[in-house]
């Protein structure tokens, strides 16, 4: 059986093409994967435990990712509660219920994409002033103090554990450690990225985070009203703004669109300067352009953006 499950390791050693794969999670890296599989020619079926993949992502564009992957031939099923694997022949079964029903899927190889865990037991934490979590992360403040001496930074901390962050995270805690200094990290202004294509980015907060904290607004715009993905033929996608109803302060940008990994640093400078909607709606962006979209967001807070002419942009 062992001969039959991958990881992301495991993948990237593989000699040949694989008939089928049975991708377990529906997150950053096993929706990359599936894609990376099924355009080179292998059958991809995708088991996701929660109602939707990238659950924490904005619905709309999490919807539409999906839609775009079962476009491709990716059997996404949701709702999955995976009960056993078995060896069938050469390949692996996976006994699941899916929906409330009882369901097998076959396949070459399953491949686990369900997340990470630390690896922080026998490490004699125990010994010091350190504290862990439930799960072993290790706890810090602001300045990433896990101790009275002791800093941490990275994946053993818990989310987002990304290679950008941790190295941030990194600088941050040695300035702290070594110079004595309190500088915090901002996880405010963090861009995610799936490298799907689309792909999907954001930074900031979703609708509904921000809806826990201040009243808010949002609006979604087709990328079909966007000039240049017009011209280029890339319509497919979405681009949703979270504002802040009092102040039109921008609390969140999201992206399903084609290049979204490149316009979403814009999104990251303007919450990172804390912009309004007016602020941006005031600033000339280049026509024709894909990160005109930002703009174009912007403006559908005063109206409908598909009845503007591009000199409004």
């Amino acid at each position: 059986m062992k001969d039959r499950i991958l990881t992301h390791v495991e993948a990237l050693e593989l000699k040949t093409l694989p008939e089928s794969v049975i991708i377990i999670g529906g997150r950053i890296q096993a929706l990359e994967f599936a894609q990376i599989f099924a355009r080179a020619g292998s059958e991809v079926t995708v088991l996701q435990r929660s109602v939707r993949i990238m659950p924490h992502a904005e619905p709309e564009l999490a919807i539409e990712l999906e839609d775009i992957l079962r476009g491709e031939g990716i059997d996404v099923n949701t709702s999955v509660r995976i009960k056993s694997l078995e060896r069938a022949g050469d390949g692996v079964k996976v006994h699941a219920e899916v929906g409330g029903k009882e369901r097998a899927f076959e396949g070459e190889y399953v491949f686990f994409a369900t997340g990470r865990e630390p690896n922080t037991a026998g490490l004699g934490l125990e010994n010091t002033d350190v504290k862990t979590d439930g799960r072993g992360f290790v706890i810090v403040d602001k300045t990433l103090r896990a101790g009275q001496t002791i800093y941490a930074a990275g994946d053993v901390i818990g989310e987002p554990m990304l290679e950008t962050v941790a190295a941030k995270e990194g600088f941050t805690a040695a300035t702290n450690a070594l110079e004595g200094k309190n500088v915090e990290m901002d996880y405010r202004v963090v861009p995610r990225v799936v490298f799907t294509d689309p792909q999907l980015a954001s930074v900031g907060l979703t609708d509904r985070e921000a809806q826990k904290v201040t009243k808010c607004l949002c609006s979604t715009v087709e990328f079909s009203n966007v000039p240049k993905a017009i011209i280029t033929g890339e319509e497919r996608g979405l681009i949703k703004m979270v504002i802040n109803a009092g102040t039109g302060e921008i609390l969140g940008v999201h992206i399903l669109a084609h290049n979204a990994a490149e316009i979403i640093h814009e999104a990251v400078m303007i919450l990172r300067s804390r912009m309004t909607v007016d602020d941006v709606v005031d600033t000339l962006h280049v026509f024709p352009t894909m990160s005109e979209a930002i703009k174009l967001a912007a403006l559908s807070f005063k109206g409908d953006v598909s009845k503007m002419p591009c000199c409004a942009m």
